[in-house]
């Protein structure tokens, strides 16, 4: 028995699941972004190490570095 409530019992509870759904999705996605400036950090990062390597020379070092750096 469903107690009165019909066929709209199965139904709100396929929407309960959906919204509980949404929220744990949503829940995820905001803690995979990343904070205000930290791409600018690993870019900086990859592109010190790439000076480090040599596969850069210093004038392309500055000019990149100084891209990145207006950016964040």
């Amino acid at each position: 028995m469903m107690y009165g409530y019909g066929w709209w019992a199965p139904v709100g509870l396929v929407f309960m699941i959906g919204f509980v759904a949404l929220a744990v999705w949503l829940i995820a996605a905001a803690a995979r972004l990343e904070p205000a400036g930290a791409s600018g950090t690993k870019g900086l990062a990859e592109l010190a190490d790439r000076f480090a390597r040599g596969e850069i020379d210093s004038e392309e070092y500055r000019n990149r570095r100084s891209i990145i750096e207006g950016s964040i």
